[in-house]
């Protein structure tokens, strides 16, 4: 979506400086999200998960309100989105740990689990579509407004409902390490969010990605005690450790996918991509609920292995699926891929999340809750980023003016990112403006299988990494998760 709709808005207004600015607001989000979900844990820990939901909520209602007060202007809602996505990154680790508390071990916990892994999967495809069908037909101040209302009343049930935690001042602070690890991630997100548009091998992105490798080994090389987020695939339980990379591979997978289905949507579905959104809307909730199931079905008869690869199985089956996609526009390929997909990642999140709750200790969840969903969120990241420049070279290099239109006005368009091309399309005539859109089409189909086949092949590697530590997994570790898998 971002490829698309900037570069025409900039075209369109002038490439005026205030819109550049203003593209880094919802980054920005991100951003300070990700970095300070690590100093959410630390905080949960110390302090008992309500407080940080308590005040978290807070701040994002104060964020929120600044969005209705100073729609018009760049940098104060910059800085309101900045304390959105703080604010969030403090309740993310708090509400995980919530549920752990609030849920008795055993059957309630499995199914406290499973409601939230089905939640999370279906907003993955959910929420972009409802944003888009709202921001299409309402004003986006009136959105932030009701959804100011249901945040209220959300506020108001974390203070009445959400039983009390005890401050836990014996919880460890390795400041040093936490600090370096926020802005490891800070810069790896950034990293991550920059490099579709200014180039992998681009000076400035491979500055912020050694950069912030080199804070994260500094984090491990300075930590006493405190779980960092690389942990959760370097260096955790060995029965741990498969459903963390099953779970960044399917996270990676699903996100690049909804990358391309947004593209895939407005670059060939044209005409009306809002409508094509609600006809994978139904699909896509039916099977992230019937995946979850699923999932902990096969989690309680088997061993957690047997799911991830099944769920894992289902991604790929779902991406292959996807490069039936063509240039007419047909939506069955697109509405199968994101279903079956979805499915996938539902099984894959449950069994994850159940063998990593399972795997914590019996209090102080924050950090691990944190660590976990910063390689969450970062795996995101990078299924965006890695699917979008796939995209985007793959344009470049297929993207075949017709002559007419090239020699119309004097127009240049070879060679230009996909949103301008698209731009110069609607600025001609009818009569060439449809040979310009069909090759602009035509050259976003390569990159798009381009994407589907490099998802796909991740998956793949990712299967046999999971298969090897699986068979490698010692006896008495099979035995632990045997017992935790029945209790």
């Amino acid at each position: 979506m971002h490829a698309i709709a900037v570069p025409t808005l900039l075209q369109q207004l002038g490439d005026r400086d205030v819109l550049a600015f203003s593209l880094w607001i919802p980054k920005s989000y991100v951003i300070s999200h990700v970095a300070f979900l690590m100093l959410g844990g630390v905080l949960c820990d110390r302090f008992g998960p309500k407080p940080l939901l308590t005040y978290g909520y807070l701040g994002y209602l104060i964020g929120q309100f600044a969005h209705l007060a100073l729609e018009t202007t760049s940098l104060p809602l910059m800085i309101a989105r900045i304390l959105m996505g703080v604010s969030a990154a403090a309740m993310v680790p708090a509400a995980l740990a919530t549920l752990l508390r609030a849920s008795a071990p055993g059957l309630q916990r499995a199914q406290a689990i499973l409601l939230w892994g089905a939640a999370i999967a279906a907003g993955v495809t959910v929420v972009p579509l409802i944003s888009a069908l709202l921001l299409g037909h309402v004003w986006w101040t009136r959105v932030i407004a009701v959804e100011s209302v249901i945040a209220i009343a959300l506020f108001v049930g974390i203070i009445v409902l959400v039983p009390a935690s005890r401050p836990d001042p014996d919880a460890v602070v390795d400041w040093p390490s936490v600090i370096a690890t926020v802005a490891g991630a800070a810069l790896l997100a950034l990293g991550f969010i920059t490099a579709p548009d200014w180039g992998w091998t681009s000076p400035a992105v491979l500055v912020t990605l050694i950069a912030s490798t080199g804070l994260l080994v500094v984090a491990t090389m300075m930590r006493r005690a405190v779980e960092l987020p690389h942990d959760w695939l370097l260096r955790a339980e060995p029965r741990v450790r498969p459903a963390m990379f099953a779970l960044a591979t399917a996270v990676v997978a699903t996100f690049g996918m909804v990358f391309l289905v947004v593209q895939y949507l407005q670059a060939v579905r044209t005409e009306y991509p809002v409508l094509a959104g609600f006809a994978i809307f139904g699909p896509t909730c039916a099977a992230t609920g019937f995946g979850a199931w699923a999932g902990a079905a096969l989690y309680r008869r088997t061993n957690s292995i047997v799911p991830l690869i099944v769920g894992l199985t289902t991604v790929l089956d779902g991406l292959a699926v996807g490069l039936l996609a063509d240039v007419d526009g047909g939506l069955v390929p697109i509405v199968v891929m994101a279903t079956v997909v979805n499915a996938g990642l539902a099984i894959v999140m449950t069994v994850a999340l159940g063998a990593i709750s399972a795997a914590l200790p019996a209090t102080r969840h924050g950090i691990p809750f944190a660590a976990q969903s910063v390689v969450v969120q970062l795996g995101s990241m990078l299924g965006v980023a890695m699917v979008s420049g796939l995209v985007g070279e793959g344009y470049k290099a297929k993207f075949v003016v017709p002559a007419q239109v090239a020699a119309r006005d004097g127009l240049t368009v070879t060679g230009e990112p996909l949103g301008r091309s698209v731009a110069t399309a609607i600025s001609v005539d009818d009569q060439l403006g449809w040979q310009l859109a069909s090759a602009v089409r035509t050259a976003f189909l390569v990159g798009f299988r381009h994407g589907v086949v490099a998802l796909l092949l991740l998956v793949v590697v990712m299967m046999a990494v999971i298969l090897i530590l699986a068979a490698r997994l010692p006896a008495a570790e099979r035995a632990r998760e045997q017992v935790d898998r029945l209790s």
